[in-house]
């Protein structure tokens, strides 16, 4: 059953395998940090909620609500006043944005730390000159900044999503390559086909995508340029030709190909074409995911019966078997730090989305879903992006990795397919 569907998925027979994700978010072990997000001074653009909307996505904070707030704090306030230290909250942010005489919109912001003292910390403050078509990106800036200070983890709020968007109807679809912001906002197709599009991957310094197109009715890989609409060639083979995973360094792509009978992986030099084969042997080798050190990749293999997740070592050229809990581990991904992985965990006859440790091999159930599509990971590994079904379609939703939270994001008409979510930008 699973080559039969993986091969559905890599040659896309008809139209490809749709997930349907409809995550039981566990609860945290610990309690969210409790933050106030005050509406910015003068602020006709929504700047503080914005903020407000990106810290609850992100599972590491339970803003106060606005209307539970006290009288809002002036522009020039450096000390809060009692009444605000009496909440029962960490932080606080203030800000302003105001309409300048050239027509820009200045905006500050200031991170407080809230303690029982006469004198209330300021963790950071900033100011801005922005257009007011810029003012949700200088929003999800801040978030990035108040996320990074009080966690010491890297913000994504600024960071964009990629995934393909099918409307339409049999014998007359259309499929659209999206780019959107992370909250589903602001988002333009890169590539628009008759033909199905699937598989799309971000280049490590997010200016490009590689993607799977069948728009010569056969599948072929691509890379498009995304700032300048340049398209690229990478492979046409005979059979299967999907599957992209961009190297760390940008310099290589590893493919699943079936050129020479049954899926294997190979390595795609980017500057001289060169193509070296990984995996030689009669299985099914597929799902290829980089390490961050690009020393190793993980994918997903069959050699031992079922699928499990199987690591690749480029220096020893050697492989070992990584998953063990369970009759079917699939699609995996490793962690920024590179010391774990995500990945599609199914026993039991049900689907989980898992962490494991790789040192010691403890595994822990991360959220449950209905069926076999694995979420993408924010490159700071807090949070997920994926698909789940709804009334019908497939839709846009992001989790956060501690279960705490859940989100369905704002898309076109249609059904989303393998959300990606992009790396930091170079």
């Amino acid at each position: 059953m699973w080559k039969k569907g993986l091969l559905v998925v890599l040659c896309a027979l008809a139209t490809p395998a749709f997930a349907i994700l409809d995550l039981n978010l566990t609860k945290g072990v610990s309690a969210p940090t409790p933050i106030a997000i005050v509406p910015f001074a003068g602020d006709h653009l929504g700047i503080a909620k914005v903020v407000m909307e990106d810290l609850e996505k992100s599972g590491e904070f339970a803003v106060l609500p606005f209307d539970k707030l006290p009288n809002r704090p002036t522009k020039s306030d450096v000390l809060l006043t009692p009444v605000w230290k009496k909440l029962k909250v960490s932080n606080t942010l203030l800000g302003g944005a105001f309409l300048s005489a050239d027509g820009r919109v200045s905006v500050d912001a200031r991170l407080y730390e809230n303690v029982a003292s006469d004198l209330t910390p300021l963790l950071f403050s900033e100011q801005y000159a922005i257009k007011s078509d810029q003012a949700r990106a200088v929003a999800h800036h801040i978030s990035d900044r108040v996320f990074e200070k009080l966690t010491g983890v890297r913000g994504v709020f600024s960071t964009r999503l990629a995934y393909v968007l099918k409307s339409g109807h049999p014998g007359q679809w259309e499929y659209k390559l999206m780019i959107s912001g992370t909250d589903g906002l602001n988002a333009k197709p890169v590539l628009v086909s008759n033909y199905v599009i699937m598989s799309p991957a971000w280049s490590p310094d997010a200016r490009k995508l590689a993607y799977v197109s069948f728009e010569s009715h056969h599948p072929a890989v691509y890379i498009t340029d995304i700032a300048t609409g340049k398209r690229q060639l990478i492979s046409k083979f005979q059979g299967i030709n999907g599957a992209p995973a961009w190297a760390p360094d940008g310099k290589s792509i590893v493919l699943v190909l079936s050129k020479s009978g049954t899926p294997n992986l190979y390595r795609y030099n980017l500057k001289d074409r060169h193509l070296t084969q990984i995996t030689f042997d009669d299985w099914i080798n597929t799902e290829p995911s980089f390490a961050p050190d690009g020393q190793s990749l993980l994918f997903t293999s069959n050699r031992d019966g079922g699928p499990q997740i199987y690591e690749y070592n480029f220096a020893r050229q050697k492989i070992s078997r990584v998953s063990y809990i369970g009759n079917y581990n699939a699609r995996a991904t490793f962690t920024p730090d590179g010391e774990h992985i995500v990945f599609l965990h199914r026993d039991q006859g049900e689907f989980t989305i898992a962490w494991q440790d790789l040192s010691s091999g403890e595994m822990k159930l991360v959220v449950k879903a209905d069926v076999d599509e694995s979420p993408s990971l924010a490159p700071n590994g807090e949070m997920v992006v994926y698909s789940s079904r709804k009334r019908g379609f497939d839709v846009l939703k992001i989790a956060s990795v501690n279960g705490r939270t859940v989100a369905t994001l704002p898309t076109g008409k249609g059904s989303v397919q393998e959300p990606a979510w992009a790396p930091f930008k170079g």
